[in-house]
């Protein structure tokens, strides 16, 4: 909170170590280090508490992906000793962000799972829920228009399941849009759809 940079470190079963920055470098030892060891595949800095610091999010391979309060002491800001926070289960996270995902003015936090679905625990207020609130599936009605955005830095489709899609859109570069609307004619149908380069990427619209 100096306006200088600081650095977090993520290491391969072992402990996160926090450096801060001295104003012209790094100190030479980390002036804050995790209790736990985990094998630790990523992390993110967001304000999960809402009072204007950092909090820290660590995806944990095989142990409970975590997050770590910033707290002012009399030395300065730095993390809690233990985590605030910790999911439910125990997966092989590889990634985590930080975003308001469900525009409350919140942020909520985004998990990448290895070999298994993406994870969404959202915001409470101070904390996060405690179970993931991820869905693939939306329900709309007549009328109702549906907007996929690629964030990612790799191309991605929207192409509806079968020998005979209905709809496709093709790549979607980053940053790009595809959108999608359903007329009276589709009033109880449940289309199932799946990303073309990433077949294990997939969701499902129910029209009302």
């Amino acid at each position: 909170m100096d306006g200088n940079l600081d650095l977090v470190v993520g290491n391969n079963n072992n402990n996160l170590e926090l450096y801060l920055n001295t104003g012209s470098t790094l100190e030479a030892t980390p002036s804050w280090i995790m209790l736990e060891q985990n094998d630790t595949r990523g992390i993110a800095i967001g304000d999960m508490d809402g009072d204007g610091d950092l909090d820290l999010a660590v995806a944990n391979n095989g142990n409970p992906n975590s997050v770590f309060i910033n707290q002012m002491t009399t030395s300065g800001y730095t993390y809690d000793s233990g985590p605030s926070w910790i999911s439910s289960n125990s997966l092989n996270s590889h990634g985590v962000a930080w975003a308001d995902i469900d525009g409350d003015g919140d942020e909520d936090l985004a998990v990448a799972n290895y070999q298994g679905k993406p994870e969404i625990y959202l915001s409470t207020g101070a904390t996060l829920s405690s179970s993931d609130t991820w869905s693939n599936s939306v329900t709309v009605v007549v009328g109702d228009l549906v907007i996929w955005t690629n964030l990612d830095s790799m191309g991605h489709t929207v192409t509806e399941d079968g020998a005979s899609p209905t709809f496709d859109s093709g790549i979607i570069a980053n940053g790009q849009t595809y959108s999608l609307s359903f007329g009276y004619s589709a009033v109880g149908n449940i289309y199932t759809y799946h990303c073309t380069p990433h077949p294990s990427m997939t969701g499902t619209i129910i029209v009302q």
